[in-house]
């Protein structure tokens, strides 16, 4: 359970929830993970706007986009 708090604190979802998430996102657009990874960054630009804690979810997503999916 602690763990899974921590997930929630970095990502905003559990990292299973996430996984789940960026497979059906990747397949429904035909994304690359490196494309997938992109367009959370430039949504964390414009997150900076208006909430800080969203935007750095969003990056913290892309990283671990880029750490797993390496296409």
């Amino acid at each position: 359970m602690r763990n899974e708090l921590a997930e929630i604190r970095m990502f905003g979802c559990t990292e299973t929830q996430l996984d789940e998430a960026i497979k059906s996102r990747m397949e429904w657009y035909n994304y690359s993970g490196r494309r997938y990874a992109q367009s959370l960054i430039s949504d964390a630009q414009e997150e900076m706007t208006f909430d800080v804690e969203r935007a750095r979810q969003s990056l913290n997503r892309a990283k671990w986009i880029l750490e797993n999916y390496n296409s």
